[in-house]
């Protein structure tokens, strides 16, 4: 990407993990929304890292950040047939 272009929005797939919270920090600086999706799904272990992460980044730069947590269960189910529910 050109760092001299600001653009208007940029999706991340987020876990709160170092690597998609630097990866949403990153995009911060190149985009004015960053959309952070969390999708949640039967299995996970614990989610609640990306609430924190979020909320840290949030503080930070406040407006920046736009946090969606995507119930996928459904649609993962249907698509693995191996796991059941």
């Amino acid at each position: 990407m050109d760092n001299n272009v600001q653009h208007s929005s940029v999706c991340v797939q987020f876990s709160g993990g170092s690597d998609s919270s630097l990866t949403a920090y990153r995009m911060s600086l190149e985009f004015d929304k960053v959309h952070l999706l969390t999708f949640m799904h039967k299995g996970q272990i614990d989610i609640s890292n990306s609430k924190k992460s979020y909320s840290i980044l949030n503080e930070k730069y406040p407006g920046k950040f736009i946090h969606k947590m995507i119930d996928v269960n459904d649609m993962f189910f249907t698509t693995v047939p191996t796991f059941s529910r």
